[in-house]
């Protein structure tokens, strides 16, 4: 999660519990392609990780 992420309704801070776990689809979901991925990695993930 970015450091800058910040929360102002329930919903949006349940996603600190998230933080240190492994996020999965839903089955039967199709999972986004390899390049996508690649994308947000490197654009949108810019800043260090929250320690656990």
């Amino acid at each position: 999660m970015s450091a800058t992420y910040t929360a102002r309704t329930t919903a949006g801070r349940a996603l600190y519990d998230l933080h240190g776990g492994t996020v999965r689809g839903r089955p039967g979901t199709v999972m986004p392609a390899e390049q996508h991925l690649d994308w947000h990695r490197r654009w949108v993930f810019k800043g260090h990780p929250l320690a656990a």
